[in-house]
């Protein structure tokens, strides 16, 4: 029997991918379990359907991290945050916080491609990567007193 996994099943295969099942693994455990369903013509239209708009909004995320890789390296981002008289700052900057500078700048970009080497607790230049798949790309972090 042929099933279209909803998930990704052990030693079977990865999530959307059509798969031949035995059809009492098929009837009896993906299917009740709502780990696969069968692999009729409406289920691969749909399937297509739901390719195509992850398609489209990996190819949208793509473009919009390689504006941002722009941005980011032509212009360094500047954080205001308080701090005491010795540079050190009262709390560390986090990747919201980043993400909330670089849309105040026009920059969109996502937490979850943020990283950050090293804990930023003073103030000053820091190197901030931003990684999406195999792509990297370090920028500056410039930490000021308000």
């Amino acid at each position: 029997m042929k099933v279209i996994l909803l998930q990704d099943v052990a030693r079977l295969g990865k999530r959307f991918s059509v798969v031949e099942v035995p059809n009492g693994y098929a009837i009896n455990q993906l299917i009740p379990k709502k780990l696969a369903k069968p692999a009729t013509d409406s289920n691969l239209k749909q399937l297509d359907k739901i390719k195509n708009c992850q398609k489209k909004t990996t190819d949208l995320e793509n473009e919009q991290f390689e504006v941002a890789v722009g941005k980011l390296i032509a212009e360094p981002l500047a954080i205001s945050l308080k701090a005491n008289e010795q540079g050190h700052l009262f709390k560390e900057v986090k990747p919201s916080d980043i993400v909330m500078v670089a849309k105040n700048n026009d920059i969109n970009i996502s937490e979850k491609y943020l990283i950050i080497p090293e804990t930023i607790k003073v103030l000053g230049q820091h190197k901030v990567i931003l990684r999406k798949d195999k792509k990297d790309c370090e920028f500056t972090l410039e930490v000021k007193s308000e």
